[in-house]
């Protein structure tokens, strides 16, 4: 799983969702790779922007609102559902 921790960047947000669509994963072929935005802002700035990716994605790409603010809790938050 790649997690990506974001707040109030839906254009930054939008081009690093693009760069890993166009990253090769010849050699993970055999391994699932998903997705998981987790989105620090109450607006859920992040919302539309994961959406539209996941509509075209190679990989299963999640959005998660984390109203409570601050970093280490978005992180311990996509920490928790690693699998």
């Amino acid at each position: 799983m790649i997690a990506i921790c974001t707040y109030c960047r839906p254009t930054l947000l939008k081009n690093l969702l693009a760069n890993l669509e166009a990253i090769a994963v010849t050699q993970l072929a055999d391994t699932t790779i998903s997705i998981l935005v987790v989105d620090n802002d109450s607006n859920m700035s992040a919302k539309t922007t994961t959406a539209n990716a996941a509509a075209t994605s190679k990989y299963n790409v999640t959005y998660l609102a984390q109203p409570i603010k601050g970093l280490s809790t978005v992180r311990n938050t996509a920490s928790s559902l690693q699998k």
